[in-house]
């Protein structure tokens, strides 16, 4: 989990507050962090587990395997001085027998709240390993999260798929309810605390506090300034106020960027709530329009390079030779942009702010807005479906005529704007 440089002033100052206290995930210090686990292990009677360091994967004599990435992420954002006490723990969790789950029933049924770009990375993670597990019942929720029914059964959350939900007896409707009322029943009326004027935070610290967006009736009832504003940031984090409250916004803002360095971040992009319901949304204008601008834009880029990677080791299982995009993250006198590129080859494009396009040999690319690039070439591009960010197959770079007409196009709309 790299540790990125902001450009506005906003996003650093918050930032450099808590990347100052976060240890740096390179190699030297992930050989530590496993050299260490295993002096903890080595002491322990009866250890018999193997770290493997490439993977991050611990596994035991009698065939169980913990991938430690979550762990380790934990880890680097924990206070120095707890480390060591954390990696004696870690020692101990790995060899101790692991507890029976409860039962599968309705009463331990819950919605919890993902982004969506996590079941995409999921299912191009099965397909690498050939396995898959039962699919999810997804309700969407904004533009870019999801809520999953999952049942929670002490010592690990199974996915509710159509099946298990037939086993105990309810449709996808009635489980819903269900899942809702079990929620409702495990959430206090006084767990959303005011942490400031017109601010509300809610940590019970049973990896559902951002499902309890969903309690709709309770979050209304809060005082805020304007329109209820809410970021589920990570499964442990939930933080309301209002779209008229510029405090309340950027400590909003500030919660955002600490989980940006969290191993348990969800997303970085607050909903608001209308009589509609929760929809994705963003201030616009200002300092804080900006802040929240860029941290968008550098999320997205960051889902898009983790999948890109996922990708990639899957063409190269497969034999598939193709091209994809990186999205990379260019700095304004106003902001950020994302860009991408367009190669002379098959390829797989993100969606960005720009497009440098490739041409002929010996030729200067050229750089256009993806609006234009829809405009007129659209039908080069054809989405790739089950994926998210969304990407592109590029099956060839615009000829001569469309680049005449994309420069023109541009162009054009820079002369209204002068």
């Amino acid at each position: 989990m790299a540790i990125p440089r902001f450009h506005h002033p906003l996003l650093a100052l918050h930032s450099d507050a808590v990347a100052a206290g976060v240890l740096a995930d390179t190699q030297q210090t992930r050989q530590a962090f496993v050299a260490a686990l295993r002096r903890a292990l080595a002491v322990l009677p009866g250890a018999n587990v193997r770290i493997d360091a490439k993977t991050l994967t611990a596994r035991s004599g009698d065939g169980r395997e913990d991938w430690l990435q979550h762990r380790w992420d934990t880890l680097r954002c924990a206070p120095t001085e707890a480390r060591d006490e954390m990696i004696v723990a870690m020692a101990r969790s790995l060899v101790a027998p692991q507890r029976e789950p409860r039962a599968v029933s309705p009463g331990t049924l819950v919605p919890r709240i993902r982004h969506r770009y996590h079941h995409h990375a999921l299912r191009l993670q099965e397909e690498y390993d050939a396995r898959w597990s039962a699919p999810p019942l997804i309700w969407p929720l904004g533009s870019h999260l999801s809520v999953e029914l999952v049942f929670d059964r002490e010592t690990v959350m199974t996915t509710a798929g159509p099946a298990a939900l037939a086993s105990v007896g309810l449709t996808r409707t009635a489980a819903w309810e269900v899942a809702l009322d079990n929620l409702r029943g495990r959430t206090s009326d006084d767990a959303l605390n005011a942490t400031g004027p017109g601010v509300f935070t809610l940590r019970v610290g049973d990896c559902l506090d951002s499902s309890r967006l969903l309690l709709t009736d309770r979050i209304r009832a809060l005082q805020v300034e304007g329109a209820h504003v809410a970021l589920p940031a990570s499964r442990d984090t939930l933080v309301i106020t209002g779209d008229e409250d510029p405090s309340g916004l950027e400590t909003l803002l500030s919660e955002a960027v600490t989980c940006v360095h969290s191993p348990r971040l969800d997303t970085v992009t607050p909903l608001r709530l209308s009589a509609a319901g929760w929809q994705t949304w963003l201030p616009e204008g200002g300092p804080l329009g900006a802040a929240w601008s860029e941290l968008s834009r550098r999320a997205r880029a960051g889902h898009h390079a983790h999948q890109r990677s996922l990708l990639a080791r899957l063409h190269e299982q497969r034999g598939v030779a193709m091209t994809i995009s990186p999205l990379g993250i260019r700095a304004l006198a106003d902001g950020v942009e994302t860009i991408a590129t367009w190669p002379p080859d098959e390829a797989l494009l993100p969606r960005a702010d720009r497009v440098l396009v490739a041409t002929e040999e010996g030729l200067p690319a050229v750089e256009v807005p993806w609006w234009a690039l829809e405009a007129v070439c659209g039908e080069l591009l054809v989405p790739a479906g089950g994926l998210w960010p969304p990407l592109f197959y590029a099956r060839r770079p615009p000829d001569l005529e469309r680049r005449i007409r994309l420069a023109a196009l541009v162009a054009h709309a820079d002369g209204a704007d002068a």
